[in-house]
């Protein structure tokens, strides 16, 4: 039997666990499906949204609650664009609760 093949969801997803995040929020989409698949090779809890906006605030939120950061999974194009709001608010609170980025260097903590 083959083993099941790492795609790059799957990476992506394992890289956010290992890096302490264990909840995200978003709603599923053609362009971020990969990451869904992703999901069930790691004990992320996923909270589905209405809006891609709600899923910004809502990760902001938890993040600020717990002190865990948590990460919202939205669709190229509009949905980047709608959860920008919850970002900026996000990074105006920034020094009262962590967070992390993901960059073309990888995933950084935020302090």
């Amino acid at each position: 039997m083959s083993a099941t093949p790492w795609t790059v969801g799957r990476y992506v997803v394992e890289t956010l666990a290992a890096n302490g995040i264990d909840t995200v929020f978003g709603i599923p989409g053609v362009h971020n499906i990969e990451l869904y698949r992703g999901l069930e090779f790691v004990r992320l809890r996923h909270v589905l949204v209405r809006h891609e906006q709600n899923a910004g605030f809502a990760a902001d939120g938890y993040a600020r609650v717990s002190g865990c950061a948590a990460a919202a999974f939205v669709i190229s194009g509009p949905g980047v664009t709608n959860v920008l709001t919850a970002g900026f608010g996000a990074a105006a609170g920034r020094r009262q609760h962590p967070g992390a980025r993901l960059t073309r260097q990888g995933l950084g903590r935020v302090a």
